[in-house]
């Protein structure tokens, strides 16, 4: 397989043209050695024919290269040029200018990767975030070695699926004194960082469900009503199914209404009294004749309690936290 080479890519490209045929597509092009116009991806540099002379290769008329695109020199047929090589080039440009931004803040940014530790000698190895200057690699060469693949390697197989290939180190203090890791960079402080993030997040996460808990309480079955348009027809959908409920309606963001059937909702009417909790009932499988909602599916289980002013504050509070 013939390696990809990206900066020779990106160099063919300066020479791209698109055209516009007579029925409105557009032609793929490029511009040759000698500033013709010939289909981008032969590798014979084949051009375009007009058939107005004749269908055959021998009879057919070949398009002339012009600054408006190909242009059949026998009836004037034209496939007017759409996208400029000069465009090609400024996207090239761009392309090259962010790609340098961003190696120069990777650069700027270096710092060290946990990839996987040892469950023989538990020794943690790291990597750099990306590939540096000679110069400084000088400093840490020392430092790291050169681990590549080896089934018959017995350390290889106490890292599980993971496969250490590359340049690797045991020494990530002494690697991010060398190069002067900025210190928000360090391992430690990142370390510190993310324990403060998973603590914050197990706070909001306790707190989601203490307030999920306070609002299936009220929704107890003892608590509810689960109205039908026809209680004789309970339980066989259709007529016996009431009318979606009106109000404002409150998604719950871990279980959201999806065409698969599930979901959840709550619908707060202060005017009627009524707060709703709506929990979607149409998966393959479920029974629907517990519905008494039309959804537009197979419907959905709909019961109310009676609107508080308590409810709908742990309802809005419960929604809100999944936007933190």
């Amino acid at each position: 397989m013939r390696k990809f080479d990206k900066n020779k890519h990106l160099e063919e490209m300066r020479k791209y043209v698109d055209l516009e045929s007579p029925n409105g597509e557009t032609i793929e092009a490029r511009y040759n050695s000698a500033g013709n116009i010939v289909q981008r991806h032969s590798m014979q540099g084949l051009g375009w024919k007009c058939s107005c002379t004749g269908t055959t290769k021998e009879t057919a008329t070949d398009f002339e290269t012009t600054p408006e695109g190909l242009v059949c020199p026998k009836c004037g047929k034209t496939l007017k040029t759409i996208k400029t090589k000069e465009e090609y080039s400024t996207e090239v440009d761009e392309r090259l200018r962010k790609e340098a931004e961003k190696e120069r803040e990777a650069q700027e940014n270096v710092h060290l990767c946990f990839v996987d530790q040892s469950v023989s000698s538990g020794l943690q190895y790291y990597e750099l975030s990306t590939r540096v200057e000679y110069d400084t690699w000088k400093k840490i060469k020392d430092l790291f070695f050169y681990m590549s693949y080896d089934e018959d390697d017995e350390e290889q197989d106490t890292f599980g699926m993971t496969r250490l290939t590359g340049w690797l180190t045991t020494q990530p203090g002494k690697v991010e004194e060398r190069l002067n890791v900025k210190p928000e960079l360090r391992l430690e402080y990142r370390r510190k960082e993310a324990e403060k993030r998973k603590k914050a997040r197990d706070e909001l996460n306790k707190e989601k469900a203490e307030l999920k808990e306070k609002i299936f309480a009220a929704f107890k079955p003892e608590n509810t009503v689960q109205p039908w348009a026809d209680e004789t027809k309970k339980g066989t959908q259709g007529s016996s199914m009431i009318k979606y409920p009106a109000g404002e309606e409150l998604e719950d963001p871990k279980y959201p209404f999806d065409i698969y059937g599930g979901g959840r909702s709550w619908i707060i009417n202060e005017k009627e009294d009524k707060i709703w909790m709506l929990t979607n009932n149409g998966h393959d499988g479920d029974n629907w004749g517990l519905n008494n909602v039309a959804t537009g599916g197979a419907g959905a289980i709909g019961v109310y309690v009676p609107y508080t002013v308590e409810l709908e504050k742990l309802i809005r509070d419960y929604v809100s936290l999944f936007e933190k």
